[in-house]
């Protein structure tokens, strides 16, 4: 959208008139990005033809730059959240689980509380001296 409104305000700031020559603008600026590693710039296989107006280089210039930075921002997103998950942190990992399973294999513990709200024996009813088992501790 942005080239086509320049290619209507600014006749000739930007190469063709209308939204497909726009639409290639747009993608022979991702094709020059970060993302394909200058392959298309050294092997010339752009899809639209440089601008020859100075505005035009300048937005193309803003243009790619700002592909480059998001493309450089979601590498280093995925790059921490593969350091993450590998090393058992953040969203990778459910703590829940890992808690649960902790729970369980506690020594001396008794059932997780799940269990016991099926029907599992609590730990007054054991002989702990706890409420409901007719001794004090006193």
């Amino acid at each position: 959208m942005l080239f086509e409104l320049v290619m209507e305000r600014v006749p000739g700031a930007l190469p063709g008139a209308g939204w497909a020559d726009a639409w290639m603008v747009s993608l022979n600026n991702l094709l020059f990005s970060e993302i394909f590693f200058d392959v298309i710039d050294v092997f010339r296989l752009g899809l639209a033809p440089d601008p020859d107006h100075r505005l035009g280089q300048v937005l193309i210039f803003l243009t790619r730059g700002v592909l480059s930075v998001a493309f450089i921002r979601v590498i280093v997103q995925l790059f921490r959240a593969a350091y993450f998950r590998a090393h058992g942190l953040g969203r990778g990992v459910d703590l829940l689980a890992a808690l649960r399973t902790a729970a369980e294999e506690r020594p001396g513990r008794g059932p997780s509380r799940g269990r016991r709200a099926l029907g599992g024996a609590r730990r007054h009813d054991r002989g702990s001296g706890g409420a409901g088992t007719g001794r004090s501790r006193g």
